[in-house]
């Protein structure tokens, strides 16, 4: 039994505390009266009622003084801030807004929006000093921004990655749908972004997300101007994407700055309440989102990989001005509803609520969330130290101390224990009248009852169910108001227990723990005492709900009582209808009696009226005609005054225009001199600077004339004193060609040097000797024949053979491919090296694999050889190395993709497409011979 009563008062708590937490203004704790909207002058209140709202209702603030927010949340249609008009509290004028203050501001946001339209909008939802602060912080973030200092990536990834521009859309979607339409509107314009209806379908929120991609995150203008072709979108010209960065930047920062500033203008500070549920204004973020503050939604939009050069954005912004502090608290997104009495209590966050609607506001040292039980400890002991202040005594009925532990520890008893005592103790004296229940008790005894100090709210209570017995509630005008017992009654027994059948109520479940009566000796342990101290209770129960089935009784009886009434004069009127029409068809001769003479006295009466008329209009005209006499002459002398008078001042006024015009001509003249002065002066300006530049450039052209023929006649005296040298010269070259020695002659030397080169071991000696053939050969043809000749061309196949990836070795390759480039300069010698056996093998592996100077001059070399007759044809012979060419251009043609992709450095990019530049002509080349020789 004690355990069904323990759980039969949880479920009565519990549906209590969800009915306070859910309706706080039913329970007499409207949230109004705590940030000063309500003046306590409710007289449906009880007197005690009234004084604890009077008292704990305005905190911090005096008699008809509001707190420190800006008043209830209203609509995005509200009426503008009085501000704006003058009469506000703001002392700023509007002469801020008109002068020259904010004119680089205008300017920077014309491609956004029009600053005027800007300002219209934002007067419904800022006040004056908050505009001026957000047109002052703006003016010189747009001036960082359009100076470069703070600006995206050139690229704008923003826009042109698609990942990133889905987080961009998704970090904005953080806004609650109502905030974001309003800052949308304020920015972009249109009824339609006004918030209707509900404004969080998924309808909605597509609709958000559509003008997000297609208005905020573009530019339509922008894209016009730097499109290549209006058919094919996706083709900008260069700097579209840098203007379209600094346009979002713009439109972000302005967007959250105005949210920002809009919200904490309307919310309600935490010591007043819950911002949202007590008053205020909705959330600015959406319980989904893990964004709680505008800092960090400005961090999570302009991240490292938006912004160019930026280390901390939000730094930067503070510093020229721009700041945003609005956090959102977590008990806006606290869900209060209770579901397991002893579980949820433990936290004590909704403990602290259900104080926080009674006493004075306890919000403010409240841990959230609650997730250790060192927090849920340091809240408990927060609420228990504001009951103990309040008057709530913490005891049981056993006299045991209630401590924050135990309701952390889910103790049931001393739980429900404690919500009993806060129940009685500050739920009942918001309810219950201690001056109507005693005069309620008073009319049922018929005799004056005295207020004793020692009564409680409950004692009376109990006294009153006592008293009524089988008394009918209404017939003594008594406690039937929305504030008295009867509504605690109902309260308690539909509202809490929610049972319609009050033989059910077991009130004596939910009067009898916790709380013991006036006549009860003290507490026992044993069940059977216990049960002995309810059975009055019990009997009470009974009476009350006798006392519900008579007031049912009595209504049902009273509408039964009224429906008789209706029917019984409804069948009255109906047989009185009846037998007059009857009647009327009975006497036809009376009624048309009655109706001639009616209509003949109706007549009479009219002629009577309208020949006393007739008489009364002639007297009136007789005294008016003697009155236009009198009027006639009284009203000529003034017309003529006031004509004399209107004459006189059209003559000043004619005369004061001659005046003005006279002046506005002279004034008109004197300038029309001033401007033809003006302009002579500066025709005689230019024509002095165009006369000073043809004199000059006549200089000009002289000048060059005598230097041109002065060069000619010296250089003509040069070469006739230089002709007696040069014929000496020449007479000494031929006596020392004459005497030379035949091997000492070059090509005896290089012949030489090449039978020679193979069986070198010095690799300087090599190089020096490949690099003299090479000189030699670019230098003379007879040269190229005879190193051919001595069988220049397998030598240096051999030597490329040779050689290996190092350094000097690749050196000594150039120099050796450039003597075969050389040597293929001349058709005959080309045929030589196409029919050289491995040569054209050799040389086109060398293409392949060489990455230095000496591709290049492969290269040219392979396009010599495929110029000539048997060139191609030997390429083509050999279909490995045709199918490795062409592997190897689509490697080259698949890496300079990549490169474009990844956007490597310049020079690297140009080399790797001047390798692929030089493949592409090379295979060209071997197609075009190829199709010759087919045709």
């Amino acid at each position: 039994m004690k355990e069904k009563s323990v759980k039969s008062l949880a479920r009565s708590l519990t549906v209590w505390l969800n009915f306070l937490f859910e309706n706080p203004s039913s329970c007499g704790c409207d949230p109004a009266r705590f940030i000063g909207e309500s003046d306590g002058s409710d007289l449906s209140l009880g007197g005690e009622a009234r004084e604890v709202l009077l008292s704990n209702g305005k905190r911090e603030s005096g008699p008809g003084r509001r707190v420190g927010f800006d008043g209830l949340w209203r609509g995005p249609k509200r009426q503008r801030d009085l501000s704006w008009r003058g009469d506000g509290s703001d002392e700023v004028g509007q002469d801020g807004f008109l002068g020259s203050t904010f004119s680089g501001l205008k300017t920077s946001l014309q491609e956004i929006c029009s600053f005027e339209d800007l300002k219209e909008r934002m007067r419904m939802y800022l006040s004056l000093g908050s505009c001026k602060e957000i047109f002052e912080a703006l003016t010189q973030v747009t001036k960082n921004i359009d100076e470069g200092r703070l600006k995206m990536r050139a690229s704008c990834p923003i826009v042109s990655d698609v990942g990133m521009k889905e987080k961009a859309v998704r970090i904005l979607m953080s806004y609650n749908p109502i905030w974001l339409r309003i800052g949308l509107y304020v920015i972009l314009g249109g009824d339609s972004l006004l918030p209707n209806g509900d404004v969080n379908s998924e309808q909605e929120n597509a609709f958000l997300r559509m003008v997000l991609e297609k208005q905020f995150l573009s530019h339509t203008g922008l894209a016009k101007a730097h499109a290549y072709n209006k058919q094919v979108e996706g083709l900008y010209r260069p700097g579209y994407y840098e203007k379209l960065g600094n346009v979002i930047l713009k439109r972000f920062l302005l967007l959250v700055i105005i949210i920002d500033r809009a919200k904490s203008q309307t919310s309600l500070p935490l010591k007043y309440g819950i911002d949202g549920l007590d008053g205020g204004s909705p959330p600015l973020f959406s319980l989904k989102s893990s964004i709680k503050s505008s800092r960090q939604l400005i961090i999570d939009f302009l991240s490292s990989d938006v912004m160019h050069g930026e280390g901390n954005v939000l730094a930067h912004l503070v510093i020229v001005g721009y700041k945003v502090t609005y956090q959102q608290n977590p008990l806006i997104e606290y869900d209060f509803r209770v579901t397991d009495l002893f579980e949820d209590l433990r936290d004590g966050v909704r403990l602290c609520r259900a104080i926080q609607l009674k006493p004075p506001s306890i919000l403010m040292k409240v841990v959230v969330p609650s997730d250790t039980q060192k927090k849920s400890l340091v809240n408990c002991g927060i609420a228990l130290q504001y009951l103990k202040q309040a008057g709530v005594p913490l005891l049981d009925e056993d006299g045991t101390e209630i401590l924050g532990e135990d309701v952390v520890n889910g103790d049931k008893e001393l739980t429900l224990s404690l919500l009993w005592n806060l129940f009685v103790h500050l739920q009942l004296p918001l309810l219950i009248s201690k001056t109507l229940i005693l005069e309620e008790i008073s009319n049922i005894r018929g005799v004056a009852v005295e207020s004793s100090s020692t009564q409680t709210l409950l004692d009376l209570l109990l006294s009153w169910i006592q008293v009524l017995q089988v008394s009918d509630i209404l017939e003594h005008n008594g406690v039937c108001n929305g504030q008295s017992v009867m509504v605690l009654l109902v309260f308690l027994s539909v509202q809490l227990l929610v049972k319609r059948n009050m033989d059910k109520l077991n009130f004596h479940k939910l009067l009898g723990f916790g709380c013991q009566g006036p006549n009860s000796t003290s507490s026992s342990t044993e069940w059977n005492n216990d049960k002995a101290r309810r059975t009055p209770l019990e009997k009470y129960g009974m009476y009350f709900a006798f006392m519900v089935d008579r007031h049912h009784f009595v209504n049902l009886k009273k509408s039964i009582t009224v429906i008789q009434k209706a029917t019984r004069a409804w069948i009255a009127q109906r047989h009185c209808e009846g037998s007059t029409i009857c009647n009327q068809m009975q006497n036809p001769d009376l009624i048309n009696a009655a109706t001639v003479i009616q209509s003949c006295i109706r007549g009479h009466i009219a002629k009577s009226a309208y020949a006393q008329r007739v008489v009364s209009l002639k007297e009136k005209g007789s005294v008016m005609a003697q009155d236009d006499i009198g009027h006639f002459a009284a009203t000529k002398i003034p017309s003529h005054y006031r004509g004399w008078l209107m004459r006189k001042s059209f003559a000043c006024k004619k005369g004061a225009t001659r005046i003005i015009q006279r002046s506005f001509r002279s004034s008109r003249s004197r300038r029309y001199f001033q401007i033809q002065r003006q302009q002579n002066a500066s025709v005689i300006i230019i024509q002095s600077h165009v006369r000073g530049w043809l004199s000059r450039r006549q200089a000009y052209r002289e000048i060059d004339l005598f230097i041109r023929i002065q060069s000619f006649w010296k250089g003509y005296c040069a070469r006739k004193n230089a002709r007696g040298q040069l014929l000496n010269l020449r007479l000494r070259m031929e006596k020392s060609a004459a005497n030379v020695d035949d091997r000492r002659r070059l090509i005896n030397r290089l012949v030489a040097a090449l039978s020679e080169l193979l069986s070198m071991r010095s690799v300087s000696g090599i190089l020096h000797t490949c690099a003299t053939l090479d000189v030699a050969t670019e230098l003379s043809q007879k040269c190229c024949e005879e190193l051919v000749a001595a069988g220049a061309v397998g030598t240096l196949l051999k030597l490329i053979r040779s050689v290996s990836r190092s350094i000097p070795d690749q050196q000594v390759l150039k120099h050796a491919l450039s003597t075969l480039r050389n040597l293929a300069r001349y058709p005959h010698l080309t045929e030589i090296l196409v029919q050289s056996h491995g040569c054209v093998e050799t040389i086109l592996l060398e293409f392949v694999r060489n990455k230095e100077e000496g591709y290049f001059v492969a290269s040219e070399l392979l396009k010599k050889i495929c110029v000539s007759k048997n060139g191609a044809k030997a390429i083509r012979s050999s279909p490995a190395l045709f199918k490795r060419l062409n592997n190897f251009a689509e490697e080259l043609a698949r890496k300079a993709r990549n490169d474009k992709r990844n956007e490597r450095n310049l020079p690297a990019r140009e080399h790797a497409e001047r390798r692929l530049k030089e493949v592409v002509e090379l295979l060209k080349l071997i197609a075009n011979a190829n199709a010759n020789a087919n045709a």
